[in-house]
């Protein structure tokens, strides 16, 4: 990564004093601070490498002394490495994202301002009427009693139902650009899959930028602690990004996640740019698997030319090949001779040396039938699994 004014930004091939952080997916990035000075501070995004329990404390939310709410900023997110001499910028970032990911959603804005409002002004009477009932309670007329002075849920069930819906929404990052995901590409080189675990201190940033809209602080501490519960249920906790040609071309692509051979929900699958896709869990996992469905599956063979043959697979690994037209396996009209190609096949694995000699037995005594013939022509892997261990 290179920048103007920007020199030596730490590299992830090896050799420099910041390789753990660097392989715990934290990225250096250039940061201009706001009275304009410009340096190098670290980023990592909601996807991280390891299990976290991290929450946003009382002074990042804004609680204050004797239960008071201040206002909250992005400042205060931000973490200082003394022994890097840089700042951490991931929940700053995550918080500033929320207020411009909600300033974008008018129908969102517009919902949070007026809950945010009856809030308040509801606080607002509320006390003012537990200071003053007293005084006018011959008259009969008391704050509680006013218009708008009580609020309803039936009254504020819409504008919560789509403060609700659109921090749900949050959660399974839609509409969060991909580069805040990962803000650098070494993190994910082509042909790879990387594995992650949600940051929980990161999304609950972004949520709260999202409330910050219109100010009001203990409004904002309100709503946050109100709906938490809420749209927090159902968060993925787990996930994985897949960089290959395959997302592209398999975009019929099944995946399949376990933890302890039982099967985890996909909440998200989406294909982020044509050769990257993102998948997110409701659980950790420990197996993986990627497979085309039945239908994908098909009988071919390699074309080189005005050559046909046949790649023969045993065990993963290709042991011959079986050139259909310079045999004669196909007649004059152009149709494959099958039964002629299935002695072909059944040759060539019993004339190999890596093939298994009881699973050459196999084939004699008419063992080749048409479900091994099959098993042979088919193309394209059914299924890729993984297994996941140590610290991932």
């Amino acid at each position: 990564m290179d920048h103007p004014y920007v020199q030596g930004i730490p590299k992830r091939d090896g050799g420099t004093p910041f390789d753990e952080k660097l392989k715990a997916g934290m990225s250096a990035i250039p940061h201009q601070f706001r009275i304009g000075d410009r340096s190098v501070s670290w980023y990592r995004g909601p996807c991280v490498p390891f299990l976290s329990d991290a929450a946003l404390n009382a002074y990042e939310k804004g609680e204050g002394e004797n239960d008071i709410k201040v206002p909250t900023d992005a400042d205060k997110l931000l973490g200082y490495l003394s022994e890097d001499g840089m700042f951490d910028i991931s929940y700053a970032a995550a918080y500033e994202l929320g207020r411009f990911l909600g300033m974008k959603n008018e129908g969102y804005a517009r919902s949070l301002a007026r809950y945010k409002r009856a809030k308040s002004r509801y606080v607002f009477l509320q006390r003012e009427d537990e200071d003053r009932s007293q005084d006018v309670i011959d008259k009969g007329i008391t704050i509680k009693n006013l218009p708008h002075a009580k609020l309803t849920p039936q009254e504020l069930e819409e504008d919560r139902a789509t403060i609700i819906d659109f921090l749900k929404g949050l959660a399974l990052l839609k509409e969060v650009p991909h580069w805040y995901l990962l803000p650098d590409n070494d993190l994910i080189p082509q042909r790879s899959i990387r594995t992650f675990y949600m940051d929980p201190k990161w999304m609950q940033s972004l949520w709260f930028g999202a409330l910050s809209l219109g100010g009001r602080a203990a409004a904002t501490h309100q709503c946050y602690e109100a709906l938490y519960p809420e749209f927090s249920t159902g968060m993925p906790q787990g996930g994985f990004f897949l960089r290959s040609d395959l997302v592209w071309a398999y975009p019929e692509m099944l995946v399949t996640a376990k933890l302890n051979d039982t099967n985890c929900t996909l909440i998200r699958q989406e294909e982020l740019t044509p050769d990257l896709l993102l998948v997110l869990t409701d659980t950790p996992f420990d197996h993986l698997s990627l497979e085309l469905p039945a239908e994908a599956l098909h009988y071919g063979a390699d074309v080189m030319e005005s050559t046909v043959s046949k790649s023969i697979k045993y065990a993963g690994e290709t042991v011959s090949n079986v050139a259909i037209t310079d045999l004669g396996l196909v007649d004059t009209e152009g149709i494959l001779k099958v039964g002629a190609l299935a002695g072909k096949i059944r040759d060539a694995l019993e004339g190999n040396n890596d093939v298994d000699q009881d699973y050459k037995a196999q084939l004699g005594n008419q063992g080749f039938v048409s479900a091994r013939f099959s098993r042979f022509m088919l193309e394209g892997e059914p299924k890729v699994e993984f297994r996941l261990g140590g610290n991932n």
